[in-house]
């Protein structure tokens, strides 16, 4: 797991360079459960933005996003993250 940088890097702060330079999921999730609420927040939006930079935009993806957006404005659907 190379991810080592911007928010994550914050919520480990003074013990960025005590981790092991391998770390299992199970690890994760584990160091996860023991944050506080605001601090999953902040995992969350950075893995989001991972997750997204490593998409493709194809013309199928932009025209489901669109159609999303649509639906939101129009009501039809919920804005949710």
């Amino acid at each position: 797991m190379g991810c080592r940088s911007g928010a994550v890097r914050d919520i480990f702060g003074l013990y960025w360079n005590m981790l092991p330079a391998t770390i299992t999921v199970q690890e994760i999730e584990s160091a996860i459960s023991r944050l506080s609420p605001e601090e999953m927040h902040l995992i969350r939006d950075w893995l989001e933005n991972q997750l997204e930079d490593r998409l493709e935009m194809t013309a199928d993806l932009a025209d489901r996003i669109k159609n999303s957006e649509r639906e939101m404005a129009e009501g039809k659907r919920p804005r949710i993250r």
